[in-house]
Order: C-alpha cells, then structure tokens, then sequence
C-alpha cells in the first residue's frame, strides 16, 4: 500500500513538473507582449499547449498528434493562439504541441511535402496529415486586422481538426 501511495506521488511529481516547465516558457514569450500593441493572449497555466522542439515534433509526425507553429511576434499567430486556447477547452484534447518557427521549419517542409506559413495547426493521425490548417501566405503585422468572423471561422476549423484527432484515437472508431 505504501508503495502505490509513492508511485502515485511520484508520478504527480513529474506530471506537474512538466507542465510547470513547459507553460511558463510559452506564457513568458506570449504574455511578454500583451502591453506592447500586440494582440492579447493569456495562457492558462494548465494549458494542453506543450512547447516543443523539432525533435519532438518530428516523432509526432510518425504517430497521432497536433502541432501547432507560431511565432510569439506575429499578430495572427497570437490571435490563432487563442482561437487555439479555446478549441482546446472545448475538445478536451490532453497535449498540443507548440513549435515556435525557427529553422527547423524547413525540415518539416521536407518531411511533409508542404510549405509552412505562420500560423499552422497539422493534426496527425498514425503518421498520416489528416489536416493543415494555415493562411496561404505570411501576413505582414501590420496588414493584420482582428476579424471575428475569421477568428469563428478558425476556432471552428481548429475544434472539427481536433475533434476528428480525438473521434479517430478511440478504439470504437476505426473509420478514421
């Protein structure tokens, strides 16, 4: 008994040491800029957004996942962030990685035979892309404008990506 009551502890441990790791990192980057005439994103701190790094996402491109890429510096990317935010508390996904765009990029572009623009969302499926979720360009900061009928229209994108990720993980569900 008192060994599953130390594994249990144990485990906690790492759980919430993770999370008190990753988030910070990313809160930091994005909520840095709040006060700054960026858009404003706030980052729950037990957010799903797990910040990544190339080899990390690399392997989730062979498995089932989402990842999202972003830069903290781009008006559209913050805006997604949080349409991203929203979609994660409503689909109850348990991790989304965070990339932030860096020269790495180029070597997800190889991998998945795709040009990648800032923001994209990827949902994964047993190595397979079921969706890329992206502008189809860049959008220069200052030709962005706040549009609530394009941030709906993402929220509603980023939830049915996700929510097809989450439908075709269950095992009763093999028509994925």
């Amino acid at each position: 008994m008192k060994k599953a009551v130390i594994i249990i502890i144990v485990l906690t441990g790492i759980i919430l040491t993770n999370k008190i790791y990753n988030i910070p990192k990313l809160k930091k980057e994005y909520e840095s800029l709040n006060n700054k005439n960026y858009i404003k994103v706030t980052i729950p701190t037990d957010s799903s957004l797990k910040y990544s790094n190339y080899a990390e996402v690399s392997k989730i491109l062979n498995k089932t996942g989402v990842i999202y890429i972003g830069s903290h510096k781009s008006q559209i990317s913050r805006d997604n962030l949080n349409q991203l935010i929203k979609a994660i508390d409503d689909t109850g996904i348990k991790t989304v990685y965070y990339l932030k765009k860096d020269k790495s990029i180029k070597k997800i572009e190889k991998k998945i035979k795709k040009k990648i623009y800032v923001p994209t969302l990827l949902t994964i499926k047993n190595g397979e892309i079921k969706k890329i979720i992206s502008e189809n360009k860049e959008i220069s900061n200052k030709k962005y404008k706040k549009n609530t009928d394009k941030r709906k229209q993402i929220l509603k994108k980023y939830t049915e990506a996700i929510n097809e990720i989450i439908m075709c993980s269950s095992e009763t569900k093999d028509q994925c």
